[in-house]
């Protein structure tokens, strides 16, 4: 059981719950007949798969258990773990049917005890995925093109066996503040209730030698319990401290891992500001997709995630928006390791409609009343089955993931596509965590319960002012592009080119320039010289929608001929519209993005991370600036 607290975060594939006895069983699989490696999904290349696309996938498993496993069965059980699977599974083993797992980004588990024998255990899982829109999906799409990419299917996180005792552990819940933590245990059914132990074995922060702690156990009667700390270290984004704990229940022994901070909304020099710990935090951040040049949805190797962390850090970042995709949990104790802040997205469901959820917004102001009827006949049913689908996802995606300490804010709907009832969405997670913010409307269609003033800017640099006396967030801005390479537009995309599609594009060029001069026209007689900006948007939007239908490279606004260039024109985007607005209440901004991703050429880094594509000095220092100047406006009054 004695491992070291960040050996254990960065190869089990649930570090939060380690146990010593369990068995990583992603090798030798077959797909429909053929070999495949998990945990990639078949459309990647790293997972060798030479089949044609299905949407139906056979997947099987044979293996062996420890001949122990099977002695002891009387006192102990066996699960069966899998971390995701896309997006219908049907799970067998040894011929008999165990159960049924709906939705493709978060974990399940069986207890497969009684099926189970010490060799030659046949494991199937069939997956159906059709890509159904009643699903979460997120970003993927059967016709990847502009904001949507390659989607998966099958398999995509790691599989893995497990032995505990016959009474376990199921979930444990573990809640911080700034003086200590509270711990809560969800027991298996049917399984005695007698108590708890916390040992609390040490102290670490990556980067330094772990501190042991030695004589430091607690006992508690019931399944919940506070421990309380005389000299707390606290988790931050410069000093990510973490404790670890060895929890005993009856037989049942793990060790988790847990921080004590706090994340609030507090009113500073008059103005209402995101706190970190009772500090002013100024959340500078990155939209992280998710995407991986080779692995799709999975990076080669899980240090990846450290990685792109890294990186993001190094140039003066704070925070990760996780974009409508929950990732492996090794990604989440990377960030709690390495003290990188997330913004954790729900992967939304429903269809998309370019009209309704992104360009009509500009003409309603962002808002739009998501408390409509749901529609007649089987629409009707079927959009209950959705909103039903969706909420469900999200209740188990804040229950899954919320002991990370890194994950400090929610994000429920993005630019309205499958938005409805957000202000129900917002007491439904306040009950489950109080512990975090939530951004309820990321971008538009803005109800009366968020903690953000929260705004999308693209395409031009506008002067923003909050509203509704919350910290304004602009969640997505910048995206400008730079090719380098001059070759992405043609991955999964060459079907696309055409000297057709290219004369189409030019004589929709010059209708929009067209109807650019009548709207600019219209609205100078109007005497409305501020909707100007907003119709030269709207425009964009449509260029946006019309390059993505064509599969063409897209970036928001022109594309960039240089590092130079990229760089000027993201710290002009802070001087001329984040800047400006710290002084009003500005708390962060999210910039579009990471790295490219297929079509997207509007990334940090390139598809493949190999090329940094701004220069990264001066994004520091601009970085650097920006706290300074945060921190001055907010620090206390004498």
């Amino acid at each position: 059981m004695e491992r070291n607290l960040f050996e254990i975060m960065r190869s089990h594939p649930r570090p939060q719950l380690y146990r010593s006895e369990y068995v990583i069983i992603n090798d030798g699989w077959t797909l429909n007949n053929r070999d495949i490696k998990l945990p990639y999904p078949p459309e990647s290349s790293l997972s060798g798969y030479e089949g044609p696309d299905e949407s139906v996938l056979f997947y099987e498993k044979h293996f062996d258990l420890p001949k122990e496993w099977i002695d002891d069965m009387e006192d102990k059980r066996v699960l069966l773990h899998i971390g995701a699977a896309d997006q219908i599974a049907r799970i067998y083993i040894n011929g008999i049917f165990l159960g049924e797992h709906v939705g493709g980004y978060l974990p399940f588990s069986l207890d497969i005890t009684g099926v189970v024998k010490t060799s030659e255990n046949v494991l199937k899982v069939d997956v159906t995925d059709r890509n159904i829109h009643l699903i979460p999906y997120g970003k993927q799409s059967k016709n990847p093109a502009g904001m949507w990419y390659t989607g998966i299917s099958g398999i995509w996180k790691t599989v893995w066996l497990e032995r505990v005792p016959k009474d376990y552990v199921k979930r444990i819940k573990l809640t911080p503040d700034l003086n200590g933590c509270t711990f809560e245990l969800f027991k298996n059914e049917g399984s005695e209730k007698e108590g708890f132990s916390v040992e609390i074995t040490g102290l670490s922060k990556y980067g330094t030698k772990s501190e042991v702690f030695e004589d430091r156990k607690y006992v508690f009667s019931g399944t919940k319990a506070y421990v309380a700390f005389s000299d707390p270290k606290l988790w931050t984004i410069e000093e990510p401290w973490l404790y670890s704990a060895k929890i005993r229940s009856g037989e049942d022994e793990f060790l988790t891992y847990f921080a004590l901070r706090t994340v609030s909304i507090q009113e500073v020099r008059g103005l209402p500001r995101v706190m970190l710990n009772n500090e002013p935090v100024f959340l500078n951040g990155v939209l992280d997709q998710g995407y991986f040049d080779d692995g799709i949805y999975v990076p080669e190797r899980f240090s990846y995630y450290d990685r792109d962390i890294k990186n993001m850090k190094t140039l003066g970042f704070n925070m990760l928006r996780k974009h409508l995709k929950v990732e492996p949990e090794y990604f989440y104790a990377a960030c709690d390791r390495l003290g990188m802040l997330v913004m954790q997205d729900m992967v939304q469901n429903g269809n998309y409609n370019f009209f309704l959820d992104t360009l009509l917004p500009y003409f309603q102001g962002g808002r739009r009343s998501d408390k409509g009827v749901l529609g007649l006949g089987a629409d009707r049913k079927t959009e209950r089955t959705r909103r039903y689908i969706f909420a469900q996802h999200t209740k188990k995606t804040v229950v899954e993931l919320f002991n990370h300490p890194s994950i400090i804010a929610w994000t429920v709907f993005n630019e309205g596509w499958g938005q409805f009832e957000s202000d129900r969405f917002y007491e439904g997670i306040r009950r489950i965590d109080k512990t975090r913010l939530i951004d309820t409307t990321s971008g538009w269609y803005r109800q009366k319960k968020s903690d953000f003033d929260s705004r999308h800017q693209y395409f031009r640099n506008r002067q923003l002012v909050p509203e509704m006396g919350k910290p304004l967030l602009i969640s997505e801005c910048g995206g400008y592009g730079y090719d380098v390479t001059g070759d992405y537009a043609e991955i999964n995309l060459r079907q696309y080119r055409s000297e057709r599609i290219a004369e189409n594009m030019k004589k929709f060029e010059e209708k929009m320039h067209k109807m650019g001069e009548n709207v600019d026209k219209a609205i100078d007689l109007m005497k409305l010289p501020d909707r100007k900006i907003e119709a030269v948007e709207m425009m964009d939007l449509i260029r946006k929608n019309r390059r993505e239908k064509y599969g063409q490279t897209f970036q928001y606004g022109a594309g960039c001929e240089d590092e130079d260039e990229l760089t000027d024109r993201i710290i002009r985007m802070y001087k001329e519209m984040v800047f400006p607005a710290l002084e009003k209440g500005l708390c962060g901004i999210v910039y579009t993005q990471l790295s490219d991703v297929e079509g997207e050429v509007n990334g940090l880094y390139t598809y493949d991370r190999t090329v940094l594509k701004v220069d990264g000095d001066r994004m520091r220092k601009n970085a650097a600036r920006l706290y300074e100047t945060y921190y001055t406006l907010t620090e206390n009054e004498e």
